[in-house]
């Protein structure tokens, strides 16, 4: 019923009986993603669309900010949030984020950041609180 995503170094502080037990106090489609609530500014040298070849990462031009009318809706800025990329996900939610339907925010913001650098820290944060509520 979830999704868990963490590093292959973490190493979980509570048993698998405690943290079964913990997920299941909470409601079967409960996602629980650490977010910062502050909107970030990337720097001028670190919000740039980025390519990969001949063994280097080459700065192609900056990215330009978002603006909710690229994503058909009223015309305003996307605030960039910044968020763990360690989660847990209900089934419904991770399938929402991996199948990226066309038209929805998901897959318009992946095209977005596709050669962003960390653009993983980013991805989830923004989805959040931009994306459909599952």
């Amino acid at each position: 019923h979830k999704v868990v995503h963490i590093a292959s170094t973490s190493y979980p502080l509570k048993s698998n009986t405690e943290i079964r037990r913990r997920l299941a106090s909470y409601p079967l489609n409960a996602n629980f993603f650490n977010l910062v609530f502050k909107p970030t500014n990337p720097g001028e040298g670190s919000w740039h669309y980025f390519v990969e070849c001949d063994d280097a990462v080459h700065r192609i031009y900056r990215l330009t900010p978002l603006v909710s009318a690229d994503f058909e809706t009223e015309n305003t800025g996307v605030d960039l949030y910044t968020s763990s990329q360690w989660w847990i996900s209900s089934r419904d939610y991770a399938q929402y984020l991996a199948e990226a339907r066309p038209g929805t925010f998901v897959q318009k913001y992946l095209q977005y950041i596709e050669h962003a650098v960390v653009a993983d820290e980013h991805f989830f944060g923004v989805v959040l609180r931009h994306g459909k509520c599952i």
